[in-house]
C-alpha cells in the first residue's frame, strides 16, 4: 500500500519514462551480455594467435637445431680432411641460420612479454650452445653426445608446443596437426643423423639399426596422426612429399637398414642430398601448416572483431534512439498536459470558450477534444443562466443529451 501511494504521488512524466525505460534496460542488458561475450571471444582468439605465433618461432628454431645436429654429426663422422672441410663449411653456415632463428624467437618472447621460465628458452638464451659448438669444432665430442644434446633441446621445444596446445583448447586440433608434422620431421632428422653416423662407423651395427627402427616407428606414428587430423589439402601435400624422388630414396635407406641390416648402396654425399631435400620438404609442410593455422585464426578474429563493433554500434544507436524518442515524446506530452491543466484552472475560475489544439487521435488528443467540448458547453450554460437571470424565460433551454438535467 505505501508503494502504491508513492506511485500515485509520482509525476506522470516519470511514470512514462519508467514504462519506456524498463524494456530498454532489458534490451541493453542483453546487448551488454553479447558484447562482453564477443570481447571474451576476441581475447581468447588473441591469446590463441599469440600461442600460434609462438609455436611458429619454436618450430623454426627446432628445424634449425635439427639441421645443425645433422651437420654436426656429419662433421664429426668425417675422416678425410676434404670431407671434414666441406662438412665444417656446412656446419658454420647452419650455425648462422640457427642463431638467426634463436634471436627471432627471443625477440618475440620479449616483445609479447611471454614467460621465460621454460627450459627451452633458458637453454637457448644461455652460453651452453656456444660452448658445445666449440667442442664440436675441436671434435672433442662423440656422435652419441652430439645426438643426445641436440635431441634434448628439440625435445624441450616439442614439449613446449604440446603445453601450448593444452592451454589453447580452441585451437587444439590445429596445433596438434602442427605438432605432429614437427615431430615427424624431428624423427626424420634423428634417423638421418644415425644413418650418417653408421656410414662413418659400422661398429655396433645392430644396436644402431635398432635405434633407427624405433625412431622410424615414431616417425610413422606421427605421420599417421597428421593424416588423421589434417584436412584434405594437407593430406595431399604430404602424399606428394612422400611420393617425391628424394623422399623415396631416403625411405629406401631407412627400410633397407631395418629389413636387411645392410648399409645402402649409396654414397654418404648422395644420402645427405636426398635426406636434406626430404627434410626441407617436411619443413615446407610445417611452414604451410603454420600459415594455414594463422590464416584461419586471423579470419576468425577479424569476424569476431567486426561482430563486436557491430553490436556496440547497435547498442549505442538503440540508447540514442530511445533517449531522443523519450525526450521529444515527453516534451510533447508535457506541453499538452500543461495546456490542459491551464484550461481546467481557467474553467474553474469561470473563464470559458478556450480551445485546446487537438493534434492527434490518441488518448491525449481525445482528452483535449473533451475539454474543448466541456469548455464550450459550460459557456453555453453560462449564457443560458445569464438570460434566465435577466427574466427571459420564454425561450426554451436546448437539450444537449437525454441525461441533460438543465433541460
Amino acid at each position: 500500500l505505501p508503494k502504491y501511494n508513492s506511485m500515485k504521488r509520482m509525476p506522470f512524466n516519470f511514470k512514462i519514462f519508467l514504462i519506456i525505460l524498463l524494456p530498454v534496460l532489458g534490451v541493453s542488458y542483453f546487448s551488454y551480455y553479447t558484447i562482453t561475450n564477443n570481447i571474451a571471444q576476441e581475447k581468447s582468439l588473441t591469446e590463441t594467435s599469440l600461442s600460434i605465433s609462438n609455436i611458429k618461432f619454436i618450430t623454426e628454431v627446432i628445424g634449425n637445431i635439427q639441421n645443425e645436429r645433422g651437420s654436426a654429426i656429419a662433421y664429426i663422422s668425417s675422416n678425410r680432411t676434404e670431407d671434414a672441410n666441406k662438412a665444417l663449411v656446412r656446419l658454420e653456415n647452419q650455425y648462422l641460420n640457427t642463431d638467426l632463428a634463436i634471436n627471432d624467437y627471443i625477440k618475440h618472447i620479449a616483445v609479447n612479454k611471454m614467460p621465460v621460465s621454460n627450459p627451452f628458452y633458458i637453454t637457448l638464451n644461455s652460453k651452453e650452445i656456444f660452448e658445445f659448438r666449440k667442442k664440436i669444432r675441436e671434435k672433442k665430442l662423440d656422435k652419441e653426445e652430439v645426438l643426445s644434446f641436440y635431441s634434448e633441446i628439440t625435445g624441450e621445444g616439442l614439449l613446449l608446443e604440446v603445453i601450448q596446445s593444452g592451454v589453447n583448447t580452441s585451437a587444439k586440433n590445429n596445433i596438434d596437426i602442427l605438432i605432429a608434422i614437427t615431430q615427424a620431421k624431428e624423427d626424420l632428422g634423428i634417423q638421418r643423423a644415425a644413418v650418417i653416423s653408421l656410414m662413418n662407423d659400422t661398429s655396433r651395427l645392430r644396436e644402431k639399426i635398432k635405434g633407427i627402427e624405433m625412431q622410424n616407428k615414431f616417425f610413422n606414428g606421427h605421420v599417421k596422426l597428421f593424416q588423421k587430423l589434417s584436412p584434405e589439402n594437407l593430406k595431399d601435400k604430404l602424399s606428394m612429399l612422400n611420393g617425391s624422388n628424394n623422399s623415396q630414396k631416403t625411405f629406401e635407406v631407412f627400410n633397407g637398414l631395418i629389413l636387411s641390416n645392410k648399409l645402402p648402396d649409396m654414397s654418404k654425399e648422395e644420402f645427405w642430398e636426398y635426406s636434406t631435400a626430404t627434410l626441407a620438404g617436411y619443413k615446407s609442410l610445417v611452414d604451410y601448416s603454420t600459415r594455414e593455422l594463422e590464416t584461419d585464426f586471423s579470419s576468425n578474429k577479424e569476424s569476431i572483431h567486426d561482430l563486436l563493433l557491430k553490436n556496440i554500434g547497435i547498442l549505442i544507436s538503440l540508447i540514442l534512439f530511445t533517449f531522443i524518442f523519450l525526450y521529444f515524446t515527453l516534451r510533447s506530452m508535457r506541453r499538452n498536459f500543461e495546456q490542459m491543466n491551464l484550461a481546467a484552472e481557467k474553467m474553474s475560475l469561470g473563464i470559458y470558450g478556450l480551445t485546446l489544439p487537438v493534434g492527434s487521435n490518441d488518448d491525449i488528443g481525445k482528452l483535449s477534444a473533451s475539454l474543448n467540448s466541456i469548455s464550450e458547453k459550460s459557456r453555453l450554460i453560462t449564457e443560458e443562466s445569464q438570460r434566465i437571470e435577466k427574466g427571459d424565460i420564454l425561450n426554451p433551454i436546448l437539450s444537449r443529451s437525454e441525461q441533460d438535467e438543465l433541460s
